[in-house]
């Protein structure tokens, strides 16, 4: 026999239901806890469950709207299972629901979406995520994620990241830009082969970058496995990188225009490298470009103590590398300097990508004593925002 539940006693399970189909032929099993049956005002009786990627699209279709003011995501409310970032604790600064459809057309006519509601005023990377209850498998020839997305307006930033929920240094994530504006458009997300059963968490910010001003309402919808999209090859950025807007109290910048840099830095000491160094200017930004790189250094006038930071921020673009690393160098302490290295991702070619390294990934480098960076790799590598946090 199934439970039914009031109104008020569903708030722990609304997020869940808003993930699947209110209809019981899409379904799922819930292992652990057992599902739960719940009749829910204006929707059918449906089955409690983690989605599944691999088994239907997340359409976020339902009769009616039982995601309301006093159901939609909260403090009061947050589980294990899905959640929110990026706005102060205690405030419901982004809330999901139900929405109708705000312009229905040929790309998306569904009748029920999923609305992302923004305060004013909150973290330009705001944003939500919710577990699978598998992990992710592309299918041959499906190895991309599409989402239909209503454009604000062209330049929307939308990213999505798949996600290790046991491990979140294990994730995978692409940026997509809209074009329209007032209008839904199909973004797809190249992922690989290589990345199925890996993920089993899906996060989103759907307006990266971009600060509010006043309350604003974002649209998504139809989440499912796509044939991957084919991308021009690009030689270099187009644009700048997102500008990074932490409080310049806590950076300590060496290369930024959005901060006030470590002065008389040499971006390139004479060390018989190849590389080509110059600077860039994209929309007004100065970013760094290495060309023909095998190895190139950056050096201090003096050495840095970044003991008191936790982790360095680099923003890098290539379309060619295919190794890359970068390297935090000690001063020299009777037995040679000291370096280490961590190697960046390089799936994502032909865009901005974003790493923060935690500074303890770089032991035993003396983290108060900084004296040098060092890249080493190939191609042509673009370089911006690197600074101590």
């Amino acid at each position: 026999m199934k439970q039914i539940l009031k109104p008020n006693s569903l708030l722990f399970f609304l997020f869940l239901s808003l993930l699947i189909s209110c209809s019981g032929d899409d379904s799922e099993t819930m292992p652990d806890p057992d599902p739960v049956g719940v009749v829910v005002k204006g929707c059918d009786t449906f089955i409690e469950s983690l989605p599944s990627l691999n088994t239907a699209t997340l359409d976020f279709e339902c009769k009616g709207n039982p995601f309301s003011e006093e159901g939609a995501l909260s403090s009061s409310n947050l589980t294990g299972t899905w959640g929110r970032f990026g706005g102060p604790d205690g405030s419901a600064f982004l809330k999901l629901s139900y929405a109708n459809n705000p312009a229905g057309s040929d790309i998306n006519n569904s009748s029920k979406v999923l609305g992302i509601t923004e305060n004013a005023g909150i973290e330009v990377w705001a944003g939500f995520f919710f577990n699978l209850n598998e992990k992710v498998n592309f299918p041959n020839g499906q190895e991309a994620i599409s989402i239909d997305v209503y454009s604000t307006a062209p330049g929307q930033n939308v990213l999505l990241k798949l996600e290790d929920s046991q491990n979140s240094d294990n994730f995978k994530e692409v940026s997509k830009t809209t074009t329209k504006t007032g209008a839904w458009e199909k973004l797809v997300y190249n992922f690989s082969a290589d990345d199925s059963n890996k993920f089993n968490r899906v996060v989103m910010i759907v307006a990266n970058g971009t600060q509010n001003t006043a309350e604003t309402t974002y649209y998504i919808d139809n989440i499912s496995f796509s044939t991957p999209e084919e991308v021009a090859a690009l030689s270099e950025p187009m644009t700048a990188a997102v500008a990074p807007t932490l409080n310049a109290s806590g950076v300590l910048s060496i290369f930024s225009d959005s901060y006030t840099d470590v002065a008389d830095t040499d971006f390139n000491p004479n060390w018989g490298q190849s590389t080509a160094v110059s600077k860039k200017d994209l929309d007004g930004n100065t970013v760094l470009k290495y060309a023909n790189l095998n190895y190139q250094g950056t050096a201090f006038a003096a050495a840095l103590n970044v003991s008191s930071y936790t982790s360095l921020h680099i923003d890098y673009w290539t379309a060619d590398a295919n190794a890359l690393n970068f390297f935090l160098i000690s001063s020299d302490k009777g037995s040679g300097a000291v370096e280490k290295a961590k190697g960046l991702d390089l799936t994502n070619l032909g865009q901005w990508n974003s790493i923060d390294i935690l500074l303890s990934d770089f032991s035993p480098v003396d983290l108060s004593d900084i004296i040098q960076f060092k890249v080493d790799g190939n191609g042509t590598v673009y370089f911006d925002n690197i600074y101590f946090k």
